[in-house]
């Protein structure tokens, strides 16, 4: 694949999968585009070429699949591991190898909007659009 300037790919993960998926709508909904699991390297590439620099996942099943994407956009994918603030340790982490990989470890308060915690991801990851 091609290199692409100022891409950025953020591939969600999470024990909580209603709060990863939560997480993917909340980026949808504000004009982010979703890539799908099956032919993401070529979702990536049509998207990018067509001048989208901010892009999210839908799934990644395993770190195997991760890596792939990675290797096909280097520097620009980065894994998110979503946690409630409560469920959010290392020890937690640890258990779950794909989990322990990521380069940003994010927990979310039960007690606040999502929405406004989200904003804080974006401004946190400079994924603003």
């Amino acid at each position: 694949m091609s290199h692409h300037e100022n891409l950025k790919v953020l591939v969600f993960i999470g024990d909580n999968q209603s709060l990863v998926d939560e997480t993917i709508s909340y980026f949808t909904e504000n004009g982010y585009p979703k890539v799908q699991a099956e032919g993401i390297e070529s979702q990536i590439e049509h998207l990018a070429q067509a001048g989208q620099h901010r892009i999210v996942t839908d799934e990644i099943i395993d770190y195997e699949a991760f890596k792939l994407l990675e290797s096909a956009f280097p520097g620009n994918v980065q894994l998110v591991a979503l946690t409630h603030k409560k469920e959010a340790s290392e020890k937690n982490h640890e258990n779950n190898s794909f989990m322990s990989h990521a380069d940003h470890h994010i927990g979310l308060a039960h007690d606040e909007p999502l929405s406004d915690q989200l904003e804080e991801v974006v401004e946190t990851l400079d994924f603003g659009l």
